[in-house]
């Protein structure tokens, strides 16, 4: 049996967990799994990267981590080589160079005084 990879967000749904996409969501089993860095901590509702094989309908977890990075050079370059439209084109000044700069996401923020 062929290993896979998969990128979905890990939910918890029903007493399984499972791993969804813009197509739909998977049963996983992560007894069997290794986690690409031991330091690394789990959330639900996060991105993960995750590599297995089928059986029975569910996906069998082998190894599971963060998904990888490029620079912003690397994924506009791939972005302007896949989309044929004549509003997206490759912009006539270059920006900054924010490649350093990391994209923090903060997700259900609740504040005790909203200000």
């Amino acid at each position: 049996v062929r290993s896979i990879l998969v990128l979905g967000l890990l939910r918890h749904f029903e007493e399984r967990y499972y791993l969804e996409d813009a197509t739909g969501m998977v049963p996983i089993a992560l007894h069997t799994a290794q986690v690409t860095d031991p330091d690394m901590v789990l959330y639900e509702d996060s991105i993960y990267l995750v590599e297995g094989k089928w059986h029975d309908g569910t996906l069998l977890v082998d190894r599971l981590g963060p998904p990888l990075t490029e620079s912003r050079t690397t994924s506009l370059s791939a972005i302007y080589q896949q989309v044929q439209h004549p509003l997206f084109s490759l912009p006539a000044v270059e920006t900054k160079n924010h490649e350093r700069n990391p994209i923090i996401i903060v997700s259900d923020v609740t504040l005790d005084q909203p200000q």
